[in-house]
């Protein structure tokens, strides 16, 4: 029983008797790997974005009364993972954006950098009924563009 036991008896010792040092340098990789993936596995499902009851009801608010919604306090009311939630970051600065109209410079700076390269700009409104609508504040926005709807 006492030969089962043994370490100098076992596979591991066994594989480092045919490798030698290239062998121990190996096994620690495999050790080393092993634990960076059970370690990250952890961290991504620690910190995964996560569409939670609270940040779907701001959501729905906004939709519902864009103007009632004030980004800093949907900050400010978050819990200490809630913070750590890149959802949270994303749904706040998008109603920010959308509050301040930043989003009507941001899409002409995008617009006017892709045209200074050469490259073609293409616009997605997933609303038919209004797609023209959309159509005509492009063309305000950015009148030195030409459109095709």
């Amino acid at each position: 029983m006492s030969s089962f036991l043994s370490l100098t008896d076992g596979p591991i010792a066994q594989l480092i008797d045919m490798g030698g040092p290239v062998m121990v340098v190996l096994l620690a990789l495999a050790v080393f790997g092993l634990v960076t993936f059970v370690y990250l596995m952890l961290l991504g499902t620690c910190y995964a974005p996560r569409l939670s009851g609270r940040l779907k009801q701001t959501v729905m608010n906004w939709q519902s009364n864009p103007d009632s919604v004030r980004p800093a306090e949907v900050r400010s009311q978050a819990g200490r993972w809630g913070r750590m939630n890149p959802l949270l970051h994303l749904v706040t600065n998008t109603i920010e954006a959308l509050q301040n109209r930043q989003d009507d410079r941001q899409i002409r700076e995008a617009v006017l950098r892709e045209m200074d390269r050469g490259g073609q700009i293409f616009f997605v409104h997933n609303r038919i009924q209004d797609i023209e609508q959309v159509h005509k504040h492009l063309r305000a926005l950015i009148p030195e563009a030409a459109f095709s709807v």
